[in-house]
């Protein structure tokens, strides 16, 4: 399982780094860890507004049809 992060500085300049790690690996679903992590921010003084999206990847099925090849992007002029 993979888990990413999308913040704002909103809640990356209240929580600390290793509080945002103990949420993370909670193992709460996303929307309580992410209802977590602004409850802290705000804890903390939410100086500014808060946006967090955790996206958790529970497995990826190479079978599945991804096409793994990859595509070059042309400059533009």
């Amino acid at each position: 399982m993979d888990l990413f992060l999308l913040a704002s500085d909103g809640l990356t300049g209240m929580v600390e780094d290793p509080d945002l790690v103990q949420v993370l690996k909670s193992g709460r679903t996303p929307q309580e860890q992410v209802d977590a992590l602004i409850s802290e921010a705000n804890r903390h003084g939410g100086l500014d507004n808060i946006t967090a999206v955790v996206v958790r990847i529970d497995s990826v099925d190479p079978a599945a049809g991804a096409d793994s090849r990859t595509q070059p992007i042309p400059a533009r002029s």
